[in-house]
């Protein structure tokens, strides 16, 4: 039609692989090259959500304490099975043989700006309208309960599709209505997500790694380079943390640009947040750098994937039943046996040039949410920083909270927070000014907040028990 404009496309070829490394197909797409599309002219709205991986192991966790089974389905060519909006959309015809006429799309080809989100609506509609009520803190999860207490909880990433039942009726029934309506192929019990195994043992604890990543980073990064042995023990130590620095010069600018740090750093943070929170620390440091990194930069980074090489079978597991220390006793103690072993740690560095904030929440077993951040304001004291950290921790404990809440699994009374400084527990519960607080910020008063309304316990625990500390500091 007058005033529309011919989209580019082109082919794509890839190898999809099992989790053992073989080679389970070999992939040819068309797609278009949605670099060209103008907003406001050829798509309205782009984002869509995708699964945290806070969800993923809360969701593990909560079928590990529950006994669930975990099952994957996944949609063939999922974007396709949704309709273009209301914009005429015109592209190349593929090569070989298609002819040479512009084609007109009907459904969301793969490359179009709106295909993912397109996509996310048509699953969003089939999945409300069979019963299934989509949770307010994460839009990629849908859960529903009958009236037997049969439950279906679905967790979604793009075409990956998470099922956690406690019935084979239900879930059966669930199968053949999407297999009907998309098209799409069972795969099994959950054994392999985004990079990530999944096993389940004998008694029903998940365990979590991801080995086989970890040997693609080894051949792309070390192996081919031909010049380091994998000995390392430590990821970083903190001697190399102190020659982290940008690039002096121009050379070393050009030099650096050579290697791959950002690819090796961005590999190595995903790492991180699925399922290795002891390198979290690390890429905390490394990714402070990432804007103009020098050499000293690249060969920790190396030093950490050599690290990681060594431990690659290291996994997180849910065994479903608490994992709390000796270091909590009597209310907090028993909040932590009465939520499905839910509790959480918070810890922060002080006195430091780089000062770092960390906490880590466990429930059924595993960790299922941490962070490693630096500590954005100018604590004047450690147990201001403390105390911020326990702030930051809060919040993320609401987001836990909220996220049990919407797959069924209420969370009653406190939860527990261990914290090794006193006086910022002190200070957090006891609702007052005085000439250690009147200058902290309001938000940091935020976990006072969730003290008041009994939904966070701090409890103190040493510094030798202290599981956050591995947050703020390499070891």
């Amino acid at each position: 039609p007058h005033g529309r404009r011919v989209t580019k496309s082109k082919w794509v070829y890839d190898v999809k692989y099992n989790r053992d490394g073989t080679v389970e197909r070999f992939k040819a797409r068309f797609v278009v090259c949605g670099y060209s599309q103008v907003q406001g002219y050829d798509y309205d709205r782009a984002f869509s959500a995708t699964l945290r991986g806070t969800s993923f192991r809360t969701l593990i966790a909560l079928a590990s304490v529950h006994k669930l089974r975990l099952e994957q389905m996944d949609v063939t060519n999922a974007f396709t099975q949704a309709l273009i909006d209301d914009v005429d959309i015109f592209v190349q015809p593929p090569e070989g043989g298609y002819g040479q006429n512009p084609i007109r799309l009907v459904k969301a080809l793969y490359g179009t700006k709106q295909a993912s989100r397109l996509w996310q609506e048509t699953l969003k509609k089939y999945l409300l309208e069979q019963g299934f009520v989509q949770s307010d803190t994460e839009p990629c999860i849908f859960s529903k309960t009958d009236e037997s207490g049969r439950k279906l909880i679905v967790a979604i990433y793009v075409d990956d599709i998470v099922i956690a039942h406690n019935d084979p009726v239900a879930f059966t029934k669930f199968k053949e209505s999407f297999l009907k309506r998309f098209r799409a192929k069972y795969i099994g019990p959950l054994s392999w997500f985004l990079g990530v195994a999944i096993d389940r043992d004998s008694k029903g604890a998940y365990h979590l790694h991801q080995t086989k990543y970890i040997n693609d980073m080894v051949s792309r990064f070390v192996q081919a380079k031909g010049r380091h042995s994998i000995t390392r023990d430590i990821p970083m130590t903190p001697d190399m943390e102190k020659k982290l620095r940008v690039a002096q010069s121009d050379a070393e600018r050009a030099k650096v640009k050579q290697l791959p740090y950002l690819q090796l750093v961005g590999s190595l943070l995903y790492l991180a947040v699925m399922t290795r929170p002891d390198i979290m620390a690390c890429m905390s440091r490394l990714c402070n750098y990432m804007h103009d990194p020098s050499e000293d930069c690249y060969e920790a980074a190396l030093g950490v994937l050599l690290y990681v090489s060594r431990t690659k079978d290291l996994e997180l597991t849910f065994t479903g039943r608490s994992s709390a220390s000796n270091a909590f006793s009597g209310d907090a103690l028993h909040a932590i046996e009465s939520n499905m072993g839910l509790h959480a740690y918070s810890d922060s560095s002080w006195g430091k040039a780089f000062p770092m904030h960390g906490y880590v929440i466990f429930l059924g077993g595993g960790p299922v949410a941490y962070s490693s951040r630096m500590l954005k304001i100018v604590a004047d004291s450690s147990a201001e920083a403390e105390y911020a950290a326990c702030s930051l921790c809060a919040k993320e404990l609401v987001f836990v909270r909220e996220l049990c809440r919407d797959m069924g699994f209420e969370i009653r009374g406190p939860i527990s927070m261990g914290v090794d400084n006193t006086a910022a527990i002190d200070i957090a519960k006891d609702v007052g000014v005085t000439k250690r607080n009147k200058h902290f910020e309001r938000a940091l008063h935020y976990i006072r907040k969730e003290i008041n309304m009994l939904r966070v316990l701090p409890f103190f625990v040493s510094t030798a028990l202290q599981v956050a500390d591995i947050f703020t500091k390499i070891l």
